[in-house]
């Protein structure tokens, strides 16, 4: 796992965080960015989504939390693919034309296999709940990969190519 900071949007590899930690810097234990007069928070990232998450963000996508997926054995019966796939929910204050170049994205065959799902988050400020959207593999698809490895390898292959090909899409249409 890496750090990206939410303000400067700085990468820190898990290696200088533990570092820092070791060291006993007071930041660290604050969730603090060490960029010079940056006030931003460290958000613990996968690696294998990290870059496509600053992309994002650069592009004022804004994210709630997400998933690189992790591979796990069918025969261990603490953990499961379906609590591990790969998945990003959506803040629901982003631009409708930006979900919909998203929407459009899903409609392709190359991609059949996941879907926007709504989510409902509790809002604890001012007590309601929140609509959300999730990006992930569709139920089925997990279904299939809770008995096969490879499929797992090749789900999270395929949703690190949606997010770059998403990302290339909301490139073309900012300019």
């Amino acid at each position: 796992m890496s750090y990206i900071c939410n303000s400067c949007l700085t990468i820190f590899e898990d290696s200088f965080i533990l570092q820092c930690v070791k060291l006993d810097m007071y930041w660290i234990k604050n969730e603090m960015c060490p960029t010079y007069k940056c006030d931003g928070k460290l958000i613990e990232i996968d690696n294998n989504i990290i870059y496509f998450i600053q992309e994002l963000w650069k592009l004022n996508i804004k994210t709630l939390f997400c998933c690189g997926g992790h591979i796990v054995n069918y025969n261990n019966f603490k953990a499961s693919y379906s609590n591990n796939r790969p998945y990003l929910m959506l803040d629901n204050s982003n631009d409708k034309t930006v979900i919909d170049l998203l929407k459009n994205l899903l409609n392709n065959t190359k991609y059949i296999n996941f879907e926007l799902i709504p989510f409902k988050q509790f809002n604890e400020e001012n007590g309601e709940d929140i609509e959300q959207l999730s990006l992930e593999p569709k139920e089925k698809y997990v279904e299939q990969m809770l008995k096969d490895i490879y499929l797992q390898i090749e789900c999270n292959n395929n949703f690190q190519k949606l997010l770059y090909d998403w990302i290339l899409v909301l490139n073309m249409n900012k300019s």
